[in-house]
């Protein structure tokens, strides 16, 4: 009993009075009148009127989040107050039956002497409601087993996640109802510990990108600065240095061109606002005459670029020319960013695989670390964290390409070894009369 009992001490709480409960509703039934009667003034209101009933409308919604909170206070109230009744009933339910089962078991002794007819009848009662009083006994214990304590827990967890603390979990092992209630609240406290701690890699990811994109302007504006003031007060600097400085300055102006333009696409496309323009295109044609023009630009560049048609057969697809283009050159930039200065080749190969095409890009570059793979299309992600100018890219290009591919509805894999370089494949689906009969 002094097991019951306890649980009943810590289940004690009082209900507010139900005429504060009706003070309070006539009081949300008031503010939310004044805040329909001050939106129509506001629609009607001349434009100097308007801020000071904006102002009206806020401190109004403010009296309203607290009648609702103090709503939710009285619920909390009369919820502990209808645990506290169930805990007092189980808490003197039990010595009250056991006391009746004496007493009956008592007269039984009492009238020992009597006729057989009535011990008859006091023992046939004593037995009956000892049976009773063990059923209800065990049919409380359950009770308290199975739901009320389970439902205490939930509380608890209710309480902790209301505070702010996602790593709880609830204890339930009865095979009931509750118990599934239990392992829902479990997955959603799971859950949003898991969006709490997405939600703060992604912050840390935004001041770090703020913090990049800071350090990557500052860079090329400081230099752009100092040269054109070195060309506006030296009067005496040949042609040659002029043109230098000139060749300096634009190549620093284009770097925070590309920059800035990683930027606006990154945040369409985190918020799904960029638009795409898809059309049928033949596979092979159309990456033989993208392959020609990145084989130009890689010869500028004194890099080995081979590129391999396996396709078999002619394909279509639909494609945005311009993103699907761009996914190639943030992969094959990538190559070019962190590859060797020198003897630095890229290979590019075509086939299909099932329904879709596939396109491997690989480099003899350093490779990638394996801890480090997993992470290389990740929002903000350096595989090389030092700040050097060959190196100043947002770490956006891949998640860029990641994200791009997607929306065409194909993906990009990555696999590499360190010291033998990388290769990314991006596969794309091809349009469906092309790929009915296919085999994978």
């Amino acid at each position: 009993m002094r097991g019951f009992m306890d649980l009943h001490e810590g289940q004690k709480g009082r209900a507010r009075p139900s005429q504060d409960r009706m003070e309070s509703r006539a009081r949300f039934k008031r503010l939310v009148r004044e805040k329909r009667d001050l939106v129509r003034e506001y629609r009607r209101a001349s434009p100097e009127a308007k801020p000071r009933i904006h102002t009206k409308m806020q401190d109004i919604d403010e009296a309203i989040n607290a009648e609702l909170m103090q709503s939710r206070l009285y619920a909390d109230g009369y919820r502990k107050s209808d645990l506290s009744r169930y805990y007092r009933h189980i808490a003197f339910a039990r010595p009250i039956s056991m006391a009746f089962s004496l007493l009956l078991w008592g007269l039984l002794f009492w009238f020992a002497g009597a006729s057989v007819t009535l011990q008859i009848i006091i023992l046939l009662l004593a037995v009956v409601s000892t049976a009773g009083s063990a059923f209800e006994l065990s049919f409380l214990r359950r009770v308290r087993n199975r739901i009320l304590l389970p439902v205490e827990e939930l509380e608890r967890g209710v309480g902790e996640i209301a505070r702010g603390n996602y790593d709880v979990s609830v204890e339930a092992s009865a095979p009931n109802e509750i118990c599934a209630l239990v392992a829902a609240f479990n997955g959603m406290a799971g859950k949003l510990k898991e969006d709490e701690q997405t939600k703060a890699k992604y912050e840390e990811g935004r001041k770090a990108l703020i913090a990049d994109i800071s350090h990557d302007l500052k860079t090329p504006m400081t230099s752009i600065g100092g040269y054109v003031e070195a060309l506006l007060e030296c009067d005496d600097l040949s042609e040659e240095k002029r043109r230098r400085y000139l060749r300096i300055i634009a190549g620093n102006t284009d770097y925070m061109d590309r920059l800035i333009d990683d930027l606006v696409l990154f945040s369409k496309l985190d918020v799904q606002k960029l638009d795409f323009h898809f059309e049928r295109v033949d596979v092979r044609p159309f990456l033989r005459d993208m392959m020609e023009e990145l084989g130009l630009d890689f010869e500028e560049q004194r890099i080995l670029f081979s590129y391999h048609d396996e396709l078999g057969e002619d394909a279509s697809a639909s494609l945005d020319a311009k993103r699907f283009h761009q996914i190639i050159r943030n992969i094959t930039g990538n190559a070019v960013k962190y590859g060797a200065r020198e003897g630095l080749a890229i290979d590019v190969r075509l086939y299909r695989k099932g329904a879709s095409f596939c396109l491997d890009i690989s480099d003899n570059g350093p490779g990638i670390p394996t801890d480090k793979l997993p992470h290389v299309f990740e929002r903000f992600y350096r595989v090389d964290s030092e700040r050097t100018k060959s190196f100043s890219g947002t770490g956006l290009g891949l998640a860029i390409a990641e994200e791009l591919a997607e929306a065409h509805g194909g993906c990009i894999s990555v696999a590499s070894e360190v010291g033998k370089g990388t290769c990314f494949t991006v596969s794309m689906p091809i349009a469906a009369d092309k790929a009915i009969g296919v085999e994978a």
